[in-house]
């Protein structure tokens, strides 16, 4: 056979199992429609399953796996400081290539004849270069260190300057000192977290209290580093433990039992809450199958009831392939359905916890559903097809003609593997059932 012919061939059995699934579908679709009272009930059951378990994923994405955004993330580096230990360390250094220094500060900003307490931070100048964020005008250079000039989020420029671009250069009024509007960050900045919504000139601050400057157990400030390319954290550690070792004999009152500690960006924004995360994920997923055995056993009831059906089919010459891609058709049709509601689902309950005064979580103002959310919701689908589709599927292949045909069968009105099955099915949601509870504390 020439490659010309087995390409048709291909294309054609490719064109032949399309028209099979889409034949299927409509079935489907015809049978979901004559029996309301099942859809409805299967339908709901998966879109609460599916949307809590992608609602909760969406959560796990944007607070553990959506990477951080700045530039080279990983290499960055926090450490608490005083101001005198960041110079020698900057002066000392040879694995970090780049180094920063700030600490929080919270402003009373006028705006009008009301003044709101606002969260800000001072910064140096090499602060937002580290982090590479792009912004709307610029950031602070050297020559801005003793200015009183500011930049501030994308969420103050929207609620307080309607996000108007004549923004720049406005003055702004903080703890009763007049600054200039230099730069606005993007959407999505957010250092340390999103309820910084400005930063100032480190030097400039500094004015205030010229004491800080040299006192080495002042120790509220952060030193944001970048480790060197081809240098590892452990070398990084190393190098902090030397030269703090030096320090503490040079300056025994103040640093002899504060060593400079370095912690990785991720871990210093994140903590431990990965743990508590991944019980909730855990604790989704098993709502997700308690879900799946729920409508398994509503699709079991239903091939029972439908066994003079697949009776029919198989006498007009229907094969046990042909009703198992049938039944499975159903149920993908079933769970895309769900799932459809559960990620519309997620998407209303997302837009509300950022919101909740309980979801104190780093990063859990930038959760969305994104293409990583949407592509969990598809395989979730796929996996709670399988879930709750493949045993009624398989029972629906194993009909039985003559008893099917039946009308006064027992076999065509009960099943014995059916009824097994479904008792199998209650006892796994009932162990379920307890595993959340207990999970749930």
């Amino acid at each position: 056979m020439s490659k010309k012919a087995r390409n048709s061939q291909r294309d054609a059995w490719g064109w032949t199992a399309v028209e099979q699934f889409l034949q299927d579908a409509r079935v489907a679709l015809r049978s979901m429609r004559k029996t309301p009272s099942f859809t409805t009930a299967a339908v709901l059951t998966l879109a609460l399953g599916m949307g809590a378990t992608v609602a909760v994923f969406g959560i796990v994405n944007a607070v553990l796996l959506r990477p951080f955004p700045y530039n080279n993330a990983d290499r960055l580096l926090i450490a608490p400081i005083s101001v005198p230990d960041f110079r020698d360390l900057r002066a000392s250094t040879t694995t970090l290539e780049d180094l920063a220094i700030w600490a929080s500060n919270l402003y009373g900003v006028r705006f009008g004849d009301e003044t709101e307490q606002v969260l800000g931070a001072i910064v140096s100048e090499r602060f937002f270069p580290i982090l590479g964020a792009a912004q709307l005008g610029r950031t602070f250079s050297m020559q801005d260190a003793n200015q009183p000039v500011a930049v501030i989020s994308h969420r103050l420029w929207k609620t307080r300057f309607a996000g108007d671009a004549s923004a720049l250069g406005k003055l702004i009024t903080l703890n009763n000192e007049s600054f200039t509007i230099i730069g606005i960050m993007p959407a999505g900045f957010q250092f340390p977290n999103g309820t910084f919504q400005l930063w100032v000139p480190f030097e400039h601050a500094m004015h205030a209290t010229p004491e800080q400057k040299e006192n080495r157990a002042f120790r509220i400030f952060r030193t944001l580093a970048r480790r060197k390319q081809g240098v590892t954290t452990a070398q990084v550690y190393a190098e902090a433990a030397a030269i703090s070792a030096r320090l503490a004999r040079d300056y025994p009152d103040t640093n002899a039992e504060s060593p400079i500690r370095f912690t990785p960006l991720a871990k210093w924004i994140l903590g431990d809450v990965g743990t508590g995360l991944a019980m909730l994920m855990a604790t989704a997923l098993l709502v997700l199958v308690i879900a799946c055995a729920n409508v398994a056993n509503l699709m079991l009831a239903r091939a029972v009831a439908r066994a003079r059906e697949f009776g029919v089919r198989v006498s007009v010459g229907a094969g046990r392939l042909q009703l198992l891609r049938q039944s499975l058709t159903e149920s993908l049709v079933l769970a895309l359905t769900g799932g459809i509601l559960g990620v519309a689902l997620a998407s209303a309950l997302l837009h509300l916890v950022p919101r909740l005064p309980a979801a104190d979580l780093p990063r859990i103002s930038t959760v969305s559903i994104d293409a990583s959310v949407l592509a969990f919701a598809f395989a979730a689908c796929a996996v709670a097809t399988m879930l709750f589709g493949l045993a009624p599927a398989l029972r629906a292949s194993r009909t039985n003609l003559l008893a099917a045909l039946h009308e006064g069968s027992r076999a065509a009105s009960r099943s014995t593997s059916s009824a097994r099955l479904q008792r199998t099915f209650i006892a796994a949601e009932i162990v379920l059932a307890c595993v959340v509870l207990v999970s749930a504390g």
